[in-house]
């Protein structure tokens, strides 16, 4: 069976982010996040947490576009208590679908 793997690079204000994955789907533009892909796989809470702190440093809201099938519990119950303990005013737009962990 043959895998394949491809290296993408997503360039945001002041970071990079480099993965070997499949996806690498954790991307921002300014106040807004994009966050489409598998919770804990193409998506981690530490990611999320290094783009969400940038957002925070800058601006006083933020919106996140999501669209997961869901994914690990632990990664996205850390990652829904990073949004409620925000400092700034989340909003959060379902792009697609946020099912079974997305919906939390």
């Amino acid at each position: 069976m043959d895998i394949e793997v491809q290296i993408f690079v997503f360039r945001a204000p002041e970071y990079i982010f480099l993965a070997k994955k499949r996806h690498v789907m954790l991307r921002a533009e300014n106040n807004h996040i994009y966050m489409y892909g598998t919770i804990g796989w193409e998506v981690t809470a530490e990611e999320m947490q290094q783009v969400l702190s940038d957002i925070e440093r800058r601006y006083s809201e933020c919106v996140i576009h999501m669209h997961t099938v869901g994914g690990s519990v632990m990664e996205g119950v850390a990652i829904f208590n990073m949004i409620r303990q925000s400092r700034i005013q989340v909003t959060i737009s379902v792009d697609g679908m946020a099912a079974s962990m997305g919906a939390i």
